[in-house]
């Protein structure tokens, strides 16, 4: 069966066309088929778009090495997704990808996942000359979850990047890590963040970092005077009113930005309702789109109902997402909600996630807002995964 189902994924047909789709996800593949797949890509000299499925395989380094002989003939590749996740490929097996300035001259994006592959702080090490040889890059997105990855690793991928002079779109999320960042390597990592002057989006997840100023992370952002996206990922941290402050009020200092996404989802602290969020989002002065993942916190109805209010001073917002789930019926007081949202006079669009119980006649007052056209509520207390992409 699985065989004939790696026969199915590279016909003859697939060897001449521009893009090509490979999806062996859990599919045990054994090092005879990763050769074979190799085999298959070393045809393939017109490809220009490759995306290649090989999470959950094991493949590991000989794997890894195979794989590489095969993308060394794809020389005209533009778009290259390859993912690797729980595939043990360690240090060694980036190396033997071979992704070379050969391979990599023409890329404008690059997508690697790379979660559980115990790549520690040289595997990253291992990454830079592969970034370094992608100087026409674009776009880069790289899942660095759970690989015993510390300081240094990190460190160096930041001051890397710097190299990285076309880079538009970058996304680097590195949960259940072993990282650490504390007053000795915040300087650095800032100093290199701070010359990704060209990004205009970005994504960072912080989950799980021990000891990192947020007021000084928030001041280097805002500096980045191309960048109209950020999405803050802090998850499973537990994230101090001070931090949350302290960030907030630095990061609105930025011009440039006008799409936020912030992601407290499952924070432990249960203070973030001290917070006085009136002011903190007065400085967004381009900010016209919003989405606040708030779902397990222990903010209390008081709390959500303070933050929600506070945005009203977003003068400039049209777009608001909001998740809640994971807080009850009993727990929300949706009169105040929704009494804070009518104030929202310029809103378009918004999305509210949580179990809320919205009247029929508060829903009414809602659709009073004259540029209010498309609203969506969730009713349910938990998130499913496949509602993710209303946020």
């Amino acid at each position: 069966m699985k065989v004939r189902y790696l026969e199915e994924q590279i016909t003859p047909e697939c060897l001449s066309k521009n893009s090509l789709n490979i999806d062996l996800d859990g599919h045990n593949v054994n090092i005879q088929e990763i050769q074979r797949i190799a085999s298959a890509l070393q045809k393939c000299l017109n490809l220009k778009m490759l995306r290649l499925n090989l999470d959950n395989n094991l493949i590991r380094e000989e794997g890894a090495f195979f794989l590489g002989q095969g993308l060394s003939s794809c020389t005209n590749l533009q778009m290259l997704m390859i993912g690797l996740r729980f595939n043990k490929i360690g240090p060694q097996g980036i190396l033997n990808l071979g992704l070379t300035q050969t391979v990599c001259q023409n890329l404008n994006k690059l997508v690697l996942d790379l979660i559980d592959n115990n790549l520690g702080d040289q595997g990253l090490q291992n990454i830079c000359p592969i970034l370094e040889s992608c100087s026409n890059l674009k776009v880069l997105k790289l899942q660095l979850g759970q690989n015993k990855i510390k300081n240094k690793g990190i460190i160096e991928l930041a001051s890397c990047l710097t190299k990285c002079t076309q880079l538009k779109e970058l996304n680097i999320l590195f949960p259940d890590n072993q990282i650490n960042i504390g007053s000795e390597e915040l300087p650095h990592l800032c100093n290199s963040i701070s010359q990704w002057k060209q990004i205009q989006n970005l994504t960072l997840g912080f989950s799980q970092f021990q000891n990192i100023c947020f007021s000084d992370l928030g001041s280097t952002l805002a500096c980045c005077i191309q960048l109209q996206d950020l999405n803050i990922i802090l998850g499973k941290k537990n994230v101090l009113p001070q931090d949350i402050h302290a960030f907030l009020s630095q990061l609105q200092k930025s011009n440039s930005i006008s799409k936020f996404i912030f992601d407290l989802d499952n924070s432990q602290s249960d203070r973030l309702h001290e917070l006085d969020l009136h002011s903190l989002f007065d400085g967004f002065k381009k900010l016209t789109f919003l989405t606040l993942f708030l779902s397990q916190n222990k903010l209390g109805a008081e709390g959500i109902s303070k933050i929600v209010s506070s945005l009203a001073n977003c003068q400039n917002l049209i777009t608001l997402k909001i998740d809640l789930s994971s807080y009850g019926l009993k727990k929300i007081k949706a009169q105040n909600i929704i009494s804070a949202l009518v104030k929202f006079s310029d809103l378009q669009a918004l999305v509210l996630y949580g179990g809320l119980g919205i009247t029929i006649s508060q829903m009414n007052r809602l659709l009073k807002l004259k540029k209010l056209t498309n609203v969506v509520f969730f009713t349910n207390s938990y998130f499913p995964s496949h509602f993710r992409e209303y946020f």
